[in-house]
């Protein structure tokens, strides 16, 4: 029987497989528990079941279908498929297939025993029509082939250590739970333990409730004694959630945190290393069920937890319906979040198809229906298996389902209405009585339905058993627990009830709960307040117990750190108070709005924190409570500065604050003095914010507060940073990191590391700015602030970017960014334009609107996208960048002003040779000492920029000096553009001095590391800016050719390493016919495509010709060659390759370069000469004659010298001769055109 299976239990994954053994397999053998006598008694039952009524106990087209069955279905009595089946013999029949082994018989001997007892002429006792629906099997499944493969797919990965979460989508009733449980079966059979939580609506449970759920269907099947490892390790945080932990040997109690956010990352992280733990013993499967009914705080651990997920052996699958999602709803704002990750799945499950619903009606009724049958139910029901099973149920009732004429048949318009009829076919006393369930929840208890019942027991019974009878309703595991058996079945009851009888059920059944939970009804609040928020405007009792539950409700959630439902829930606290007529005063509304501040500063949602901060002082105001406005401004300022309002509406704030402060409430005055520098110091009023730091009447307080000790620290570290004193900064910082840490605030630790990262950043020291960028990300993780994550990655970004390493900027872009994170768009579109893709840069340019309305946030999105759109060569999209910035600019405040005139100076000056005002000549010779230490210069280096605007201010020998030490910096961090773009501000310095030789000299080094690092376009600013100081920029034709013969010119390579036996070397130059017109028509992006096109050409074929590239400047070449033939073989090549009429596969590179080339024309000139030096003469006269040769030459053309003429002969045919004329060379000279074909 069902042993055969033992010998390979994995190969039930191969479909179709065992399908005659798995209809007798014991339930416990199929999940690999302990296989006995009693196993086999199992398999014994299922056979003689088959044998007396024709079919197994249970049936499928799926292995797992059939063994899910075994595992949690009973079996329809065999009296409904033999009417003549002995009552004796059903009920051995029974207990043989018992889930339980313990409630089989004891052997075989006791079976013999309960067999001969049978009576063959004992006829059942005839069923009443109430008992119809037992006809029917339950768990019948069918379908889902590929949905299923995808689900036990994910579980293999999971199974190997590379966990992932999975969502099964679809509307109401469409088997999204059915689904799940098919893989539970398929999991357990795999050796995994699953774990189910669940979501019901309006349910009144605590936040984070599933997961409670999933930690104690964990603890009800282990010890969990065998958590004190991991409880020791800091695992104690789960407390949280499972106060019964405390209990456990090896408990630590988690330490207080200061920091909201970081106190809830942390409870995150106990809950994702518990899941890692209990995985590690055995695979697990979570299933949440119905998360579109989930509270927010259930969706952030849900993300948090699927971040880990790829390193554990850990599935997740969750059930939602997608009809009920708008934009607005938690689960949009989840998903969004959750679908940047690579494990993330989503199955979505549509309505079954005819076939599918034959299968359905023939498995749950054991018939074969009509094709007339089949057809109607599924025109009606679109293969919904919910609604299917419904109109099953119904049709059974209803005695219709086997009817020979289909007219006869009525199916319901809906899935409600068939609910409808079913419930219209049980007792009124059954229906009220499911009625009040459902006011109760989704899941209820005997107990609490005792409570509100008023008959006796017996009736009661009889009531509950008739909604068991009617499938409205199961029993759980759990004794005397019951359940709805859709979420559809409780709406429809609730549906069914008047608004008024509605809300005295609420009330009815809150004060059963409070009764029934007695002294312990706090620890249920959430519940209670649920009720009586429902019955409020019943009575003034129930109006007040509202308000009371509704308060612990929202104290218990924020204790769980779970912010926005605890914020939700005290905003409740307050309308509802008023709705029921009795206003909280306004002291008791000023605490309740502060605890709201709490929560909103705990979910880094600043504004709202400080919409309620406002409007509590407001109250305290007007109840002359100084004191406690004073502590609630204290309090507003311990937030995450990210979260803070700005400095200059902080100042009048504080002020007040201190002012009304009670004299001997020493530790908020410290505070408030902090903050209070804090903002003086942004304002850049620094002797201001020193004697505020330094009052002596509370310096020493900050040393018996650690919160207050590592602020002091910090501010101070701003402070000594505005003298210049960088390091003893820097030192600051690193203790004020240090305090905050000690204290279990890592959120103020991040503060700290940040300030540390971006000074060393901006004086240079990028390794150790790295090491601190890397500590900011750790604190950032451990606070759950994500600001700091993204801004360690942001700063990483841009340091990639100085040093073109290519591979790391790649891998950090490769990750989806949070989307209020614009500064990575900043340092993505500056690699965009360096390396010449605008069509990316246009996409990664940050919006303005990104900075939520944070004036010098704005101000540096708005001269980052200025720099980097006139550095592609848009200058007048970049002009109106500034022109936004100039209205911008008098809000700006204090240090942010500064810099932002600074660099609208800089970069006026670059895009209009506007004279840099006074002002910005001033900051450009002696800036701020703090500003590199506080501010990060988005796409350029403070140095170079400083002296680009003391060059166009006149101040020459400064700005060469400011530019040597730029350089010196760039060549010893590696950043070859920023060097680049400094031997581009020492051109132009030269050109102001009139020493062009010089500037020619930095415009060819500058285009050399250009094209080192990388950045093509910038190669092409380089050569074009050469072209223009040598006078060649009104003729287009020979740009790039003298472009690269001038750079070979100075370069001087040794190109007799190409010559051929005689001594003689074969020159080639080439360009495109008209490069500088056709950029501005095609524009940059298109322009760098042709050119990589082209140049991938002209590489490819002289590589074919044994040529060597001697030098290549844009789309100007100069090539070397052992043979003219070989030099006019390549030429030739080239030119085929760019004719029109060309073939596919002529285009050597496929349609795609040959599309970009498509009336592209190349000039070609070649001359034969002497390889051997003499003196300047080589290079002075063959190489310029052999590119003056190229200029001379038309569009499709190669011309040849007559040297190389008279060298080739007859081996190619020519193509006229012409008399021209050479720039640089005397009289007229003799060029020929090689024939091509």
């Amino acid at each position: 029987f069902g042993l055969a299976m033992a010998a390979d239990l994995s190969r039930i994954t191969q479909h179709g497989t065992f399908v005659g053994t798995v209809a007798y397999m014991p339930p416990e053998q199929a999940v690999g528990g302990e296989v006995t006598a009693k196993s086999d008694l199992y398999s014994f039952g299922a056979l003689l079941y088959e044998v007396f009524t024709g079919r197994p106990p249970f049936v499928g087209d799926d292995p797992t279908a059939i063994i899910s069955q075994h595992l949690n279905t009973p079996p329809v009595a065999p009296s409904w498929h033999r009417d003549d089946c002995p009552p004796g013999l059903e009920r051995v029949l029974l207990r043989l297939l018992e889930k339980d082994p313990g409630k089989r018989p004891a052997d075989a001997a006791e079976v013999l025993a309960l067999l001969e007892k049978v009576d063959p002429e004992e006829r059942p006792v005839p069923r009443s029509e109430g008992h119809v629906l037992e006809r029917l099997a339950r768990g019948v499944f069918v379908g889902r082939e590929k949905e299923l493969e995808r689900l036990r797919s994910s579980f293999d990965e999971a199974l190997s250590g590379h966990g992932g979460l999975v969502m099964l989508v679809g509307e109401p009733g469409i088997g999204k739970t059915r689904t799940a449980q098919e893989l539970e079966t398929y999991a357990r059979m795999r050796g995994a333990q699953v774990l189910w939580g669940r979501n019901h609506e309006n349910s009144g449970a605590p936040a984070f409730w599933p997961w409670v759920q999933v930690g104690r269907h964990w603890g009800s099947t282990n010890d969990v004694a065998s958590l004190s490892s991991f409880l020791a390790a800091g695992g104690g945080d789960l407390v949280r959630l499972f106060p019964e932990l405390r209990g456990v040997a090896g408990f630590v109690e988690p330490p207080a945190m200061q920091d909201g956010a970081a106190a809830q990352f942390r409870l995150f992280d106990a809950f994702a290393g518990f899941v890692r733990t209990i995985s590690e013993t055995k695979p697990t499967v979570i299933t949440l069920d119905d998360l579109h009914w989930a509270d927010k705080p259930t969706l952030q651990l849900l993300q948090h937890l699927a971040r880990e997920l790829g390193r554990m052996r850990v599935l997740v699958v969750c059930t939602y319906r997608d009809t009920d999602l708008v934009r607005t709803h938690p689960l949009s704002e989840a998903l969004a979040n959750l679908n940047r990750d690579p494990g993330f799945e989503r199955v979505v499950l549509r309505g079954l198809s005819k076939e599918e619903t034959r299968a359905y009606i023939r498995g749950a009724a054991n018939l074969q229906p009509s094709s007339a049958l089949v057809e109607r139910v599924y025109e009606e029901t679109e293969g919904n298996p919910f609604f299917l099973s419904e109109v099953v149920n119904l049709l059974t009732q209803e005695g219709t389902l086997a009817s020979e004429s289909v007219s006869d048949i009525h199916i319901p318009d809906g899935v409600r209405e068939a609910l409808g009829r079913r419930l219209d076919r049980i007792s009124e006393e059954a229906t009220s009585l499911l009625q009040v369930a459902a006011v109760v929840g989704r899941e209820f208890t005997y107990d609490t339905i005792q409570l509100l019942h008023s008959g006796d027991d017996d009736s009661l019974l009889k009531l509950l058993e008739e909604g068991l009878e009617a499938r409205v309703i199961e029993e759980m595991e759990q004794p005397g627990r019951y359940r709805f058996t859709h979420a559809l079945m409780q709406e429809t009851l609730l549906g069914e009830l008047s608004t008024t009888r509605r809300v005295r059920l609420h009330g009815q059944v809150g004060e059963a709960l409070e009764r029934r939970w007695g002294d312990r009804a706090e620890e249920f609040a959430s519940r209670l307040a649920l009720h009586f928020s429902e019955s409020a405007s019943l009575t003034a009792a129930h109006g007040s117990k509202a308000v009371s539950y509704l308060r612990l409700s929202a104290a218990h959630a924020e204790a769980r750190f779970a912010w926005g439902d605890a914020a939700s829930q005290y905003e409740r606290v307050i309308e509802l108070a008023r709705e029921i007529g009795s206003p909280l005063d306004p002291v008791d509304e000023g605490d309740v709005l502060v605890a709201i501040a709490r929560c909103h500063s705990g979910a880094l949602e600043s504004r709202p924190a400080w919409r309620s901060i406002r409007r509590a002082l407001a109250l305290y105001e007007e109840a002359g409570e100084d004191a406690q406005y004073a502590r609630t401004v204290a309090m507003g300022m311990s937030f995450p500065s990210a979260t803070l309002p700005p400095a200059e509406r902080r100042v009048p704030m504080l002020d007040l604050a201190i002012e009304r402060a009670g004299r001997d409430d020493d530790r908020t005055i410290a505070a408030l003095y902090l903050a209070r520098a804090e903002s003086a110091y942004y304002l850049g009023r620094y002797d201001e914010a020193n004697s505020f730091l330094s009052r002596p009447d509370r310096a020493a307080l900050t040393l018996e507060s650690t919160f207050l000790q590592g602020e002091a620290l910090r501010i101070r570290g701003l402070l000594v940073g505005a003298t210049g004193d960088f390091n003893h900064a820097f030192r600051l910082y690193e203790e004020a990191a240090a305090v905050h840490e000690g204290a279990g605030n890592p959120a103020r630790a991040a503060e700290a590391l940040y300030l540390l990262a971006i000074g060393l950043q901006g004086y240079g020291r990028l390794r150790e700015s790295r090491r601190a960028l890397l500590r900011e990300a750790e604190a950032g993780a451990a606070s759950g602030l994500t600001f700091f994550q993204e801004d360690a990655r942001c700063k990483l970004l841009g340091h990639a970017v100085l040093r073109g390493d290519r591979i790391e900027v790649e891998r950090i872009l490769s990750r989806p960014w949070e989307p209020w994170v614009w500064p990575q768009g900043i340092f993505a579109s500056y690699w965009d334009v360096l390396i010449g893709d605008l069509e990316a840069m246009e996409r990664h340019l940050p919006d303005p609107a990104g900075a939520g309305g944070v004036p010098w946030q704005q101000s540096n999105i708005l001269i980052a996208r200025a720099e980097v759109l006139a550095l592609a060569g848009e200058p007048g999209r970049a002009k109106t960048e500034l022109d936004a910035l100039d209205q911008l600019l008098p809000s700006v405040e204090g240090t942010f002003r500064a810099v932002a005139v600074f660099e609208r100076a800089y970069l006026g000056m670059a895009l209009t040779s506007a004279v840099p005002s006074a002002e910005a000549k001033s900051l450009a010779a002696d800036p701020p000492p703090h500003w590199a230490g506080t501010v990060l210069f988005w796409a350029s280096h403070l140095p170079r920029m400083r002296a680009e605007v003391l060059a166009a201010a006149g101040e020459l020998a400064r700005a060469r000096g400011i530019l040597d030490e730029a350089l010196a910096w760039c060549d010893r961090e590696g950043c070859k553009a920023e060097a680049g773009r400094c031997h581009l501000a020492y051109a132009d310095l030269e050109e102001r001095r009139g020493n062009i030789p010089a500037a020619l000299e930095h415009l060819e080094t500058a285009a050399r590391l250009f094209q080192e690092y990388g950045a093509s376009f910038f190669v092409q600013k380089a050569v074009a800016r050469r072209v223009e100081l040598q006078g060649l920029a009104g003729s287009d034709p020979y740009t790039s050719i003298v472009a690269v013969s001038t750079a070979v010119g100075r370069e001087r390579p040794d190109v007799s390493l190409h010559a051929a036996a005689d001594g003689t070397v074969t020159l080639m130059f080439s360009d495109i016919e008209g490069s500088t017109a056709l950029n501005e028509k095609l524009g940059d992006a298109r322009w760098m495509e042709v050119l990589r096109a082209h140049n991938d050409l002209v590489d490819r074929e002289v590589a074919a010709h044994g040529g060597r590239t001697v030098k290549t400047i844009g789309d100007g070449y100069m090539v070397a060659f052992p043979s003219p033939e070989a030099g006019v073989r390549c030429a030739l090549a080239i030119q085929a390759a760019l004719t029109p009429s060309r073939s596919p596969a002529a285009a050597g590179e496929g349609r795609r370069d040959a599309t970009l080339l498509d009336g592209i024309r190349v000039r070609i000139g070649l001359h034969t000469g002497s390889a051997v030096r003499q003196g300047e003469d080589f290079f002075g006269r063959e190489v310029n004659y052999a590119a003056r040769v190229a200029s001379a030459a038309l569009g499709g053309e190669v011309l040849v010298s007559e040297v190389m003429r008279e060298r080739l002969g007859t081996a190619f045919a020519w193509d006229g001769v012409r008399e021209v004329t050479l720039k640089g060379f005397e009289g007229t000279h003799r060029v020929f055109g090689v024939m091509r074909g």
